[in-house]
């Protein structure tokens, strides 16, 4: 199979793409007693990508949470 331009272009993910995937793994993780309130997730996130706008991490948590209820 011949190699195209588009194999070799390295898949574009946005930090809010690995933000709201590393917010998953976290709460997938850990008990359902044990999970982090919205606090707590966005300030993980915040430490975990220093980068990270403190909305875009607050976003990504409320999102997650939603989401896994």
């Amino acid at each position: 199979m011949e190699e195209t331009e588009y194999d070799l272009m390295p898949i574009a993910v946005s930090w809010e793409d690995e933000a709201r995937a590393a917010a998953f793994a976290l709460l997938r993780s850990v008990p359902p007693e044990k999970r982090p309130d919205l606090d707590e997730l966005a300030v993980f996130l915040h430490k975990w990508k220093p980068g990270l706008a403190t909305s875009l991490c607050v976003k990504v948590a409320a999102e997650a949470l939603e989401r896994l209820d």
